[in-house]
């Protein structure tokens, strides 16, 4: 009887060891806390949302650089597409 205590005493401090490890109290008082979770998304939202922003505008710029030089090299048959993407590219963005 006393190695099935010793045992269960084991993996009791083994379970309550990954608990710690999971903060697992810590997220229950972060889960309870309505108004901190809706702050906290409400954070994350606006870094998702400024991050889309600024990696769609990088993106934007590198594409039209990138069609640029393609259009400054005479590759035939291509130039002409790449003008007239340039064109609309610019008269969309004005």
């Amino acid at each position: 009887m006393r190695d099935d205590d010793t045992l269960f005493h084991y993996q009791l401090r083994d379970l309550w060891q990954n608990m710690e490890r999971l903060r697992l109290t810590e997220y229950m008082r972060y889960v309870n806390n309505w108004r901190r979770v809706l702050w906290v998304n409400f954070l994350s939202g606006i870094a998702r949302g400024f991050g889309f922003a600024v990696g769609f505008t990088l993106l934007s710029a590198m594409t039209l650089v990138a069609l640029e030089r393609f259009s400054l090299r005479s590759i035939p048959g291509l130039e002409a597409f790449f003008d007239e993407v340039l064109l609309l590219l610019k008269n969309n963005l004005k």
